[in-house]
């Protein structure tokens, strides 16, 4: 088989959920694809992967390149992956395009994927607004592909981001299938 697939569905309050995991075969990563229909108000959304090991450093893509961020469970952007390194130098990958968001400490990490907050509230603001619009509401589909390997790189996770994102270029569709070889059928 090329590719094997579980599927899982449930909700979080009023939102419903899908689940995908995915393997394929002779791909380093095993894929998860979550699909939300999202109908919280003043909530939050986070994807927390709980480390078998404790991490000892973390370094997270952002905009022109990568940066080593704490492991003090603050949350920073996030653009495309974070790589972490384990106690026994085992690193873990995860490329996630949809999610900008990420804190993590030491035992964990908390991928933000939605904010359903009243839209253009901020601090010092506090009024109930009557008409006010809640942000995130609706369908979203959010893709992660882990890794791990001792010898992982930032730029290998950012070429997966890159795959993601960009639509092929260029498909021949024309050529057709290879002609059958004659084995005395």
């Amino acid at each position: 088989p090329l590719r094997a697939a579980l599927n899982q569905e449930g909700s979080i309050g009023q939102s419903l959920l899908r689940a995908e995991w995915r393997v394929y075969d002779s791909e380093p990563f095993v894929e998860f694809i979550l699909e939300v229909d999202w109908r919280e108000r003043q909530k939050l959304l986070k994807l927390v992967w709980p480390l078998r090991l404790a991490a000892t450093s973390r370094c997270d893509g952002i905009s022109g390149g990568e940066l080593f961020r704490p492991l003090d469970g603050r949350e920073a952007c996030l653009r495309d992956r974070t790589l972490v390194s384990l106690e026994d130098e085992t690193r873990l990958g995860v490329v996630c395009p949809e999610v900008f968001a990420l804190d993590a400490t030491a035992r964990r990490l908390r991928f933000t994927l939605l904010r359903s907050a009243i839209m253009s509230q901020h601090d010092p603001f506090r009024r109930m607004v009557p008409r006010g619009r809640i942000a995130d509401r609706g369908c979203h589909t959010f893709r992660f592909r882990f890794f791990a390997g001792e010898h992982l790189q930032g730029v290998a996770l950012d070429r997966q981001a890159l795959m993601l994102q960009r639509a092929p270029v260029l498909a021949d569709l024309t050529c057709g299938m290879p002609p059958l070889v004659d084995e005395g059928w």
